[in-house]
């Protein structure tokens, strides 16, 4: 189970490599997205500092994710 499981989750990765959505149905999307560089601060000495541009994924839960995690709230 844990070398399907690796598996599973290392074609995730290169799939998202390569930009490409990924789907999983009722579940969830994983997307790559793109941000621009901006203009930030440093937590520490408050100094303004330029933020680079750089790629992240996101997630977005879908329909029955969602209402599995409503069902344990009071």
């Amino acid at each position: 189970a844990l070398a399907l499981t690796n598996q599973f989750f290392d074609q995730i990765i290169e799939t998202l490599k390569t930009g490409e959505e990924i789907k999983l149905s009722s579940f969830g999307n994983f997307v790559v997205r793109e941000k621009t560089a901006r203009p930030g601060r440093n937590p520490k000495t408050g100094e303004e500092v330029m933020i680079s541009a750089r790629k992240v994924v996101t997630f977005k839960a879908g329909p029955k994710l969602k209402l599995a995690t409503q069902l344990g709230k009071k």
